[in-house]
């Protein structure tokens, strides 16, 4: 399982023919869909279904005119602002938190980038340390694992969205080792979750070691020499 992912990325910055200088606001009509004109130097005015919508351009150069052509500069766009459908483009937030998708005209979250990468924009790709997440955020794809933002558990990709997989009460915690996800479950309570059959934990106090059944921590023999890790084996006295 990677926990870095990657998305091909065409432009960031958005360009369109400059339209004849004229005095216009948002939500006046348009008839070409994704023209564009500055109306300062960090804002424009972008054609979308029939309107004028405000565009902010955050990047170094702002807005400018060149050549008959607006260029309105983005190191990074807000969720639901205006993408150029041409382009099929992914980019960042402008937090660099989410990777961001262009789906009908308007930029979604497509996935959360909450690891110590965060979202990066190359001149070819968008990379995004998705190794950290929380629950509701949107994910790709499917069974993807990441560890929650305190470490204490790990968070699974179940039809687009991040939900609660497995606590990690281990000292261990869970944490990104190479390329995959560890939690450290040599720690658990009875009835939390657990996914491989037959595995083992101590309790928290010790006192006994519980098994994975049916998806279930639960209760298999006392120890009353105590319960430890050794080498990474469960050990019960």
């Amino acid at each position: 399982m990677s926990t870095g992912r990657f998305f091909s990325m065409i432009c960031v910055a958005l360009v369109a023919s400059a339209p004849a200088c004229r005095q216009t606001r948002a939500g006046d009509d348009c008839k070409v869909d994704g023209r564009q004109r500055c109306t300062d130097k960090t804002s424009a005015l972008v054609c979308v279904d029939g309107r004028w919508e405000s565009l902010a351009c955050r990047g170094p150069t702002g807005c400018t005119t060149s050549g008959g052509d607006v260029d309105c500069s983005n190191e990074g766009y807000e969720s639901g602002e205006f993408c150029d459908p041409a382009s099929d483009d992914y980019a960042c937030s402008v937090d660099k938190k989410t990777a961001l998708k262009c789906v009908a005209k308007r930029w979604a979250p497509v996935d959360r980038c909450l690891g110590p990468g965060g979202c990066v924009v190359t001149a070819k790709e968008v990379n995004c340390d998705d190794s950290v997440s929380e629950p509701g955020a949107a994910c790709q794809p499917e069974g993807d694992l990441a560890c929650s933002g305190d470490r204490a558990s790990t968070l699974e990709c179940k039809a687009g969205v991040m939900v609660a997989h497995q606590l990690c009460r281990g000292g261990l915690g869970c944490r990104k080792q190479g390329n995959k996800i560890a939690c450290d479950d040599s720690v658990a309570g009875l009835g939390d979750a657990c996914h491989i059959e037959g595995d083992a934990s101590c309790s928290g106090d010790k006192l006994a070691m519980l098994t994975c059944r049916s998806g279930k921590m639960a209760f298999s023999r006392s120890c009353v020499g105590g319960c430890h890790v050794l080498a990474g084996e469960i050990d019960c006295k």
